[in-house]
């Protein structure tokens, strides 16, 4: 069906040749509008069906339970559960500098290494699935070179040309939005991906729900029919909502395939949560960090006490201050019950648990310990 012309009152659709002999043979003319489809339909005689005189263009499309499509080809697994399968876009979500970039870094690390990082384990080689094509509208250069280091880091290796092994990283920080419209579709054209990232989405969309956005909408999920594809989008900063930004947000969130929320807390770690599940199982959150290594590490989930216990206590006792064995092991106490609870009568496990939240042992006598903060 194509639109024929456009007046005040209706768009006026003219029908595909297919379709022509059994609509008018149903009384309606082949040049229609939407809504002399509707006045039709409820003054028609629905006993005039004829099973037989179904235009080429439904029967390719209707649902056909005789034969079954092939399974879905997921790309990673987190924990036991596949997720991220071919044919849909997945969105990653997050208020900006909640770890939304370094999310991406660990799944990238996760096909890099074709190895499994913080619960995260890969499906699919880049060997297998093919070219991988990332589009940063973002990133400063020093910034999108230190992700990619670190993912280097993570995996132990020396840095070596990305495009050396399928990945290419188009960095798109100083293009107009017009501008990386046109890239994205002659990039895509040339490279012929299987996988594609966007980092971020909003940075390819004008203001407003416009045509020219839905269309881009409409495009995405067209090149996501033969790809994996991931998308990054931004929440409302600071309002406690988990809501995605502008109507062209909510637009996405109702066309995209699963959505994964990423968040830091006060202790900086990371965490991915599958809020919205349509292609597969919920799958376990995602707890990772940045070491002290600046590697990409997971974190545990007893390990979360700990790291929240060592940012209360640096705001408490500050950075410089010296503290009592008696004073900060009642912080620590109040603020990780379930690690503490067995090491009242065991000073090595007290020890271990003041090493962990950063405090060092400096004076000792018979009565008293004192300690302070190693950084």
């Amino acid at each position: 069906m194509t639109i024929e012309n456009e007046n005040k009152n209706a768009l006026v659709y003219s029908l595909e040749k297919s379709s022509q002999e059994a609509v008018e043979k149903s009384g309606l003319s082949s040049t229609f509008s939407l809504i002399e489809a509707a006045d039709f339909l409820n003054n028609c005689d629905r006993s005039q069906f004829d099973p037989n005189n179904i235009p080429d263009w439904m029967i390719k499309a209707r649902l056909d339970m005789m034969t079954p499509p092939p399974p879905p080809e997921y790309l990673f697994k987190f924990g036991d559960t596949p997720v991220m399968p071919k044919g849909d876009l997945e969105i990653i979500s997050g208020r900006p500098k909640r770890g939304k970039s370094m999310f991406l870094s660990l799944l990238l690390g996760v096909l890099i290494g074709n190895r499994a990082i913080a619960g995260i384990s890969p499906l699919r080689t880049l060997k297998e699935t093919g070219r991988l094509l990332y589009f940063d509208s973002e990133a400063s250069e020093y910034t999108a070179f230190a992700n990619f280091d670190r993912v280097f880091r993570t995996l132990g290796m020396e840095r070596f040309p990305l495009e050396e092994i399928g990945i290419h990283v188009i960095r798109m920080r100083k293009m107009s939005r017009e501008e990386r419209r046109r890239k994205m579709a002659e990039a895509i054209c040339i490279v012929r991906p299987s996988i594609l990232v966007i980092d971020n989405i909003k940075d390819f969309l004008l203001k407003g729900l416009n045509d020219d956005n839905l269309e881009f909408i409409d495009f995405l999920k067209k090149v996501s029919e033969a790809t994996y594809s991931i998308g990054v989008i931004h929440l409302n900063p600071g309002t406690g909502e988990d809501k995605e930004r502008g109507n062209t947000g909510s637009e996405l969130q109702q066309e995209c395939g699963d959505t994964w929320r990423v968040d830091k807390n006060n202790a900086g770690y990371f965490s991915a949560t599958h809020a919205l599940v349509r292609n597969s199982q919920e799958a376990p959150d995602v707890n990772f960090c940045i070491n002290n290594l600046n590697q990409l590490a997971g974190v545990g989930v007893a390990d979360i006490p700990i790291l929240t216990a060592k940012t209360k206590i640096k705001r408490i006792f500050g950075t410089d201050v010296m503290v009592s064995e008696k004073k900060l092991y009642d912080v620590l106490k109040a603020e990780m019950p379930k690690a503490t609870s067995n090491t009242q009568k065991d000073k090595n496990s007290r020890e271990i648990i003041m090493n962990w939240v950063g405090m060092e042992l400096i004076a000792q006598n018979d009565e008293n310990k004192t300690y302070t903060r190693k950084i």
